[in-house]
């Protein structure tokens, strides 16, 4: 008799464990998981929400500036519009030469470019078996459009989003004072935001007026500027919030005032 109720026992005990052990692995384990889970995620949105809070903040501050940022986009766009409008660049240019005294020689456009983009250096070609280096196939190079003055002005694709640079050139002849300002105005003067790209200053001698040219005396200078406008085509073309356009930071020019390409003696 004591020998059955100690199977019963046993028994009994090992499949309380059993009940036990299913518990464990069907029931509390899984909700210990799913509890760790969800500690886990409350985490990463507690984390990401100080991460918004903060972004948020930023554009708080920012927007409150929204109106000063409108004016500066305005004057950028003022000095690259989104349409070429030469007829008006070329305005600016004349009255800058008639404020520094030289006479305008000619003045000449282009054809729009879209500026080519930095490209990275390409690596040799490979030895070939014998030793003696593949030649690389030739790329055709393509053609430029020809400048043509006489033309009108060029148009651009309002519906493009790169932007467009239109050559300009520049002959002034007049002292060498005048020209060095005229230089100086033409980066620094206009609405418009015109690079130089090189200019060329040639020493004049004494000669008479004539019907296309002013008189000139040694030391004059007939200076050829070669440079770009730019255009930024687009549709969108935001107002402005008020408050003067930004005038360009001037480029550094030298403090004398002597002239270089004066005869010497």
């Amino acid at each position: 008799m004591a020998a059955k109720i100690r199977t019963w026992v046993v028994a009994t005990a090992f499949v309380c464990l059993l009940a036990l052990a299913g518990g464990w692995f069907l029931l509390i384990s899984p909700k210990m998981a799913a509890e760790a889970e969800t500690q886990a995620a409350t985490a990463d949105e507690s984390a990401r929400t100080i991460t918004l809070t903060k972004q948020l903040g930023t554009l708080k501050e920012q927007f409150a500036k929204i109106d000063s940022y409108r004016t500066d986009l305005a004057s950028l766009r003022a000095q690259v519009p989104p349409a070429v409008g030469i007829d008006s660049f070329l305005v600016d240019v004349q009255r800058i030469a008639d404020a520094t005294g030289v006479t305008v020689q000619s003045m000449t456009a282009g054809a729009p470019s879209v500026p080519a983009p930095a490209v990275a250096p390409v690596a040799g070609p490979a030895p070939a078996a014998d030793g003696a280096a593949a030649s690389p196939t030739p790329t055709p190079t393509p053609s430029a459009a020809a400048a043509d003055p006489a033309a009108p002005a060029p148009t651009v694709n309002a519906a493009g989003s790169d932007v467009v640079a239109v050559p300009m050139s520049f002959t002034v002849v007049g002292t060498y004072a005048a020209t060095s300002a005229f230089l100086d105005a033409l980066q620094t003067g206009t609405t418009r935001l015109f690079l130089v790209g090189g200019f060329t200053a040639t020493s004049q001698d004494d000669v008479a007026a004539t019907s296309i040219r002013p008189a000139t005396s040694r030391g004059d200078l007939e200076m050829v500027v070669d440079g770009f406008i730019y255009v930024l085509p687009t549709t969108d073309v935001p107002a402005a919030g008020g408050g003067a356009a930004a005038t360009p930071t001037p480029a550094p020019m030298p403090a004398s005032e002597r002239n270089p390409f004066a005869p010497i003696g």
